[in-house]
């Protein structure tokens, strides 16, 4: 019995999203493309053998789970798996499965690479001045449609990402956002960051694929840290910023403080504004994760930066 059945043109297009927790879109991807697992938050459609897209009325399952046969490409780190089916007499269930990015998980191929400029500057995320793991590589996130799921969101500051242009991958944080307004941007390096990716190509454009890992930008520690924003008012009793890195690729959803729920300031900083009383150094800093885990510090563990990292 032939399975393959040509793809409707209401599967997602090329670098959409096409399953993950509490998704409710399409699931099937259109010719050229076949839905990858990227995380138990996200599958994205991603390039591949018109061969292998399979379309159902019924949902589609995407599974971690390692079958037989293996393909693996020599241009990315992605290993995909050659699609299995079962077939009943009322549905179809297509299995695909690809190995993680190396301390990664997410992927985007296919990526705009431009030149930012020299150096990062106090803006964007605006990084607390500490030991990173990066201090050469940096890069302004943007919205590019291929990017997907790596779109910039403010939880991605502070994040490391993977780039690679052709020439391996280099790592590099995320320090700021690009030309958010124009769809146009994918990822923009500071000149080490180019230099690294492109080979000392001259400044300009090119095209890269971009992950999402789990390394930690900070090295003197693997545990999470809570920081208060750069240059804020760090005695005001009455008014906090905080944030957190060495999350291991968590990314930040929600954070309270003394059981008041923070408001998304600028970059990932959360806003607090206390009551009638003043906030204690005891008092209870949670921070919560897209993937349901938490971390937890009292307000006398939060460190007071002294500015903000330029990284260079």
């Amino acid at each position: 019995m032939n399975l393959i059945r040509a793809v409707s043109s209401v599967c997602a297009a090329l670098y959409a999203q096409c399953g993950g927790e509490g998704y409710s879109g399409v699931t099937c991807c259109q010719s050229g493309s076949i839905c990858i697992f990227s995380s138990s938050y996200y599958s994205q459609c991603l390039p591949g053998s018109s061969s292998s897209v399979i379309t159902s009325t019924t949902t589609a399952v995407i599974s971690t789970t390692p079958i037989t046969t293996k393909t693996t490409t020599t241009t990315t780190t992605i290993t995909t798996a050659t699609t299995t089916t079962a077939t009943t007499a009322s549905s179809t269930t297509s299995s695909i499965t690809t190995s993680s990015v190396p301390g990664g998980n997410i992927l985007a191929p296919a990526v705009r690479g431009s030149y930012w400029a020299a150096t990062t500057d106090s803006g964007g995320c605006s990084l607390p001045i500490a030991g990173y793991s990066t201090p050469h590589g940096a890069v302004a996130l943007g919205d590019q449609a291929a990017l997907g799921a790596l779109s910039f969101n403010a939880y991605y500051c502070g994040q490391i990402l993977s780039i690679n242009c052709g020439f391996g991958s280099v790592s590099a944080i995320v320090a700021s956002t690009c030309d958010i307004t124009g769809h146009d941007c994918g990822v923009d390096m500071i000149l080490p960051t180019w230099n690294a990716a492109t080979n000392n190509a001259t400044p300009g454009l090119t095209t890269c694929s971009v992950a999402l890992t789990n390394a930690n930008p900070i090295v003197s520690t693997a545990a999470a840290i809570c920081y208060y924003r750069p240059a804020s008012e760090f005695t005001n009793q009455y008014y906090k910023l905080l944030s957190v890195l060495n999350t291991s690729g968590r990314l930040l959803v929600a954070v309270t403080l003394a059981g008041i729920q923070g408001t998304l300031s600028s970059g990932n900083w959360y806003a607090f504004q206390a009551g009638a009383s003043p906030f204690q150094q005891s008092d209870s800093v949670i921070f919560s994760y897209k993937d349901g885990s938490q971390s937890s510090f009292t307000l006398s563990e939060c460190v007071e930066p002294t500015g903000v990292q330029i990284f260079s």
